[in-house]
């Protein structure tokens, strides 16, 4: 090879790393100190929430310290609804019916708290609800499909809690909760309409934080309660915030919760569960 053939193929090797360099330079990710990078990325706002929550005091997860916490949650609208939505106020529940729900929340709260899932499966059959055959099949299925040394046969003997118990075992069902942010549970009540249909379609949980994060994860409620009912009730749309271990890179993030009041037994059942993710994208392996 000529030497200008040498040099010509020098200069397109040196030029092609330059290339590469300044592709690389110009995808690096922003850094901000305190905050992992997918936080970093969407920007300061999102990156001062994290902070905010990160160096907020921690409350332990004991029943004691969860039942403070619930009693100073906030009784306002914290989540902007549909102009559709019919809001209401405190005052509107009676004192058993805002007992109830406390003590649901810090109920459901313990329950996750512990990471074992016979906590909650004791919590939901507590207040009358229970797996229905849909939620059993749908089970069955995930639990036939994902191990074939386990035969339908055998599945088709588990009783429901057993079923349950097995699935959490396959998924290794955590919350991976540290402690929960001081002050950060809320509350937003609404009514929903008597007209047939979906009473949320128009009121989606945690939509705003969910587009401020621009991640979520929903949960789908696997229990159900005789006579449940959606249309003409309560709602109580409830948002915490929880520290997670370091398998979730110490990342403080909101949980949104939202449950019916059934106004025959003033028990609230939970209905949806979303969990905005923050400084790991991601979410914990949980059942609801």
């Amino acid at each position: 090879m000529s030497w200008p053939a040498k040099t010509a193929l020098l200069c397109v090797f040196v030029v092609s790393n330059l290339g590469i360099l300044w592709w690389r330079n110009a995808r690096q990710e922003p850094e901000i100190r305190g905050v992992g990078p997918f936080v970093a990325v969407l920007g300061a706002a999102q990156a001062e929430s994290v902070i905010a929550w990160r160096n907020a005091p921690s409350i332990p997860l004991d029943h004691q310290a969860i039942s403070g916490f619930v009693e100073r949650m906030k009784w306002k609208n914290c989540s902007p609804l549909s102009q559709k939505a019919i809001t209401l106020t405190q005052n509107e529940l009676s004192p058993v019916e805002q007992e109830s729900l406390c003590h649901t929340l810090t109920s459901l709260l313990e329950a996750y708290s512990h990471s074992e899932p016979a906590k909650l499966y004791e919590f939901m059959t507590s207040i009358g609800e229970e797996l229905p055959q849909s939620s059993i099949d749908t089970l069955r299925q995930l639990l036939t499909s994902s191990n074939n040394s386990v035969s339908s046969e055998d599945v088709a003997t588990l009783s429901p809690r057993e079923l349950w118990m097995t699935i959490a075992q396959r998924i290794h069902y955590n919350a991976h909760w540290q402690a929960l942010v001081s002050d950060s549970a809320c509350v937003t009540l609404w009514h929903t309409p008597q007209l047939a249909g979906d009473p949320f379609a128009d009121v989606p949980l945690g939509e705003l934080m969910s587009k401020e994060f621009r991640n979520e994860t929903r949960f789908h409620h696997l229990f159900s309660w005789p006579g449940a009912s959606l249309q003409n009730r309560i709602v109580a749309d409830v948002r915490f915030v929880a520290k997670h271990d370091s398998q979730f890179m110490s990342e403080p993030s909101a949980y949104h919760v939202r449950l019916v009041l059934d106004p025959q037994t003033s028990f609230w059942h939970p209905v949806e569960m979303v969990h905005v993710p923050t400084v790991s994208g991601n979410s914990p392996p949980l059942l609801f």
